[in-house]
């Protein structure tokens, strides 16, 4: 089977098309295929883990499973799970992403954790390169009334961040442009500065999982 084909029969359970497709994901050289089968299905059916366990044996929707095969093409394409779904976990939070923003990574929680013991209320915070917004919107949730600020040079990432903030009720001011250009004259000086902007060289790209 060439990777990135998945073909169902005519009646399969949603058991087996798990099973089906995660033996595509395999043979196309992604990671963790088991678990990318199901969060997709998860997706593509809008089912929950509960609602999984229940339908497992049963027969299969027919007019989603054309969409179900779609999502996993994608991802044997090497698109990032979390593009697919629209949404990758953060701190405990689940924040909108696409193609516009980098993934927030775990390792990066580690940043957060940190910054967060040096926060007071009334204090404030400036994210240079923000993206999704993840690390400042989480530091406006675990340190209680602080001021937020953002900047990024995409306006794409921009719109995104604002949809995280709207989802996780906090209200962060965000600036466009390339770093500290961004800010607008008389913008007053912030307690502390955080970033996790692009670092990966260039010259190293070619060299990095799909």
């Amino acid at each position: 089977m060439r990777p990135g084909l998945l073909l169902c029969k005519i009646y399969m359970t949603y058991f087996e098309l798990v099973k089906q497709a995660a033996i595509t994901l395999k043979n196309a050289g992604v990671p963790d295929p088991d678990v990318d089968a199901k969060e997709l299905l998860y997706h593509a059916f809008s089912f929950t883990k509960k609602d999984y366990l229940m339908v497992m044996r049963d027969e299969a929707d027919d007019k989603k499973k054309k969409i179900f095969m779609d999502l996993v093409a994608l991802r044997c394409s090497r698109m990032p799970l979390q593009y697919i779904i629209g949404e990758c976990g953060f701190m405990g939070m689940m924040f909108y992403v696409d193609e516009s923003v980098l993934c927030p990574r775990q390792d990066t929680e580690l940043l957060v954790e940190e910054c967060a013991k040096l926060m007071n209320p009334q204090m404030s915070v400036l994210d240079v390169c923000t993206g999704s917004g993840c690390i400042l919107i989480s530091l406006m949730r675990l340190c209680k009334d602080i001021s937020g600020f953002g900047i990024d040079i995409s306006e794409d990432a921009i719109s995104i961040a604002k949809k995280n903030s709207k989802r996780h009720f906090v209200h962060p001011v965000f600036f466009c442009g390339d770093l500290f250009d961004a800010l607008p004259l008389g913008f007053s000086p912030v307690d502390i500065i955080v970033s996790n902007p692009p670092y990966i060289p260039s010259h190293i790209i070619s060299d990095l999982e799909p």
